[in-house]
């Protein structure tokens, strides 16, 4: 006699075959679930199985629709919030990776600011006049490319974008990538972010080697009082004195930043003639970021690097730490840093941000 898996294991096997996706990448937002090709397999197992995985997707990499012609549309209704057909596996999209080059069948422009059809004016006129509100996008978090073709035209064309009323639930933005060119990228990016209020997570992840843009994306960054989550590596440009502005932000709950120059340390090691302790003072006084990661190359001094330790045992609310594993490379054994009480503690390498539970 045959039986059906009860739907509870069922519900179990298809979130495990979607949640251990094998072409999940560092371009997902680790928050949502973004659609395959080969989810079709999945979802058409049964009904059953098609429903869990539609209410599973809720995260689209437009390039995943290159090959429509009317990807505009597809992808512009998604995130405009019309509702979709019963027979689509993607019902809603909280979660929008999107960059457009010469290949693209579609247009940033079109999919963020709408798309008109010949004909289709006097509707929409219509349809504004009945409805009193806009339509409200579902996005909650979009990502954007440093380096795709025009970036800085495109980066520019999203953050004004992301001003319209309607992507106002839009509380995370992502940008990544790599440029060579001496395109301020990162720095409208940042420019756009300091505008939005409701944005209250942002992730800088971009290589470059341009110090000037580097070091102006982390001066707006740490001006930025809105926010709650910062993520941010631009590999070249971190400068200390922006470091206070970060630790002085109020509502900064989650604070992540990492630099490969060298002599970041040094440059006030061989300039200052004081300690900056007004750093430490506000690290061991802040009393809003719990979660703290600091990735970059220890300071020579041992004394710059046991006042680190002890504002860092000081501090009463942080509760996850990740620090760089050089500041452990001396004969003092760093013991003092887990005076506090920490939940979690993880030493990292700045080349490859691995992480190493202790």
């Amino acid at each position: 006699m045959q039986r059906d898996l009860p739907r509870f294991l069922q519900l179990k096997i298809v979130r495990y075959l979607l949640y251990d996706d094998p072409d999940r990448s560092r371009d997902d937002c680790s928050e949502y679930t973004y659609f395959r090709r080969w989810m079709f397999k999945i979802a058409f197992v049964c009904k059953e199985w098609f429903a869990m995985v539609r209410d599973t997707v809720d995260g689209l990499h437009a390039i995943e629709l290159w090959r429509y012609d009317d990807a505009d549309r597809i992808i512009g209704d998604w995130i405009s919030g019309v509702p979709s057909s019963k027979y689509s596996i993607i019902q809603t999209v909280r979660a929008l990776s999107i960059s457009e080059d010469t290949n693209s069948t579609y247009s940033m422009e079109a999919i963020l600011f709408g798309y008109e059809e010949e004909g289709n004016e006097d509707k929409d006129d219509k349809d504004t006049e009945q409805n009193e509100e806009p339509r409200v996008s579902p996005l909650r978090h979009i990502t954007l490319y440093a380096d795709q073709e025009d970036a800085e035209y495109y980066t520019d064309l999203a953050m004004d974008a992301l001003q319209l009323p309607k992507y106002r639930l839009i509380n995370s933005v992502t940008l990544r990538g790599m440029y060579t060119s001496e395109d301020n990228v990162s720095s409208i990016f940042m420019n756009g972010i300091r505008k939005l209020e409701n944005i209250k997570k942002i992730n800088v992840l971009v290589n470059t080697e341009v110090e000037e843009t580097c070091r102006n994306t982390w001066r707006l960054a740490s001006l930025c009082t809105h926010l709650t989550s910062i993520t941010i590596d631009t590999k070249y440009g971190l400068e200390i004195e922006y470091l206070p502005g970060f630790f002085s932000q109020p509502l900064l709950e989650h604070l992540d930043i990492s630099d490969h120059e060298v002599d970041l340390w040094n440059k006030i090691e061989d300039g200052r003639k004081s300690i900056p302790t007004d750093l430490y003072n506000l690290i061991s006084g802040n009393k809003s970021i719990k979660s703290l990661s600091l990735v970059f190359h220890s300071p020579e001094s041992p004394q710059y690097v046991e006042m680190l330790f002890d504002a860092l045992s000081q501090n009463k609310c942080i509760t996850d730490l990740s620090l760089d594993y050089s500041l452990f490379y001396t004969s003092t054994i760093r013991t003092n840093i887990l005076s506090q009480t920490l939940k979690s503690l993880k030493l990292q390498t700045i080349d490859n941000r691995n992480q190493y539970t202790s």
